[in-house]
């Protein structure tokens, strides 16, 4: 998932928030498996140090949110 070289957009963020409530809801066993370098946040924003994680996730409250909701009701790895 890309993000613009100002950290501020995620070109996906509707339909991977949409994919994951579907994954919340789903009536049978479900896993979320999140590998490698799924999110190019890390790479694409100016800021440095510790201050660099709260910057990603106040710029992408909502997929980490719902990261948060979906990963309470399934299983992860």
């Amino acid at each position: 998932m890309g993000s613009d070289g100002a950290l501020q957009h995620c070109d996906y963020t509707t339909k991977f928030i949409e994919f994951l409530k579907g994954l919340e809801n789903a009536d049978a066993d479900a896993e979320l498996l999140i590998v490698d370098d799924t999110f190019g946040f890390w790479e694409l924003t100016l800021v440095q140090g510790v201050e660099k994680i709260d910057h990603i996730i106040t710029a992408h409250q909502a997929i980490f949110d719902q990261l948060r909701a979906t990963g309470a009701r399934i299983r992860s790895l």
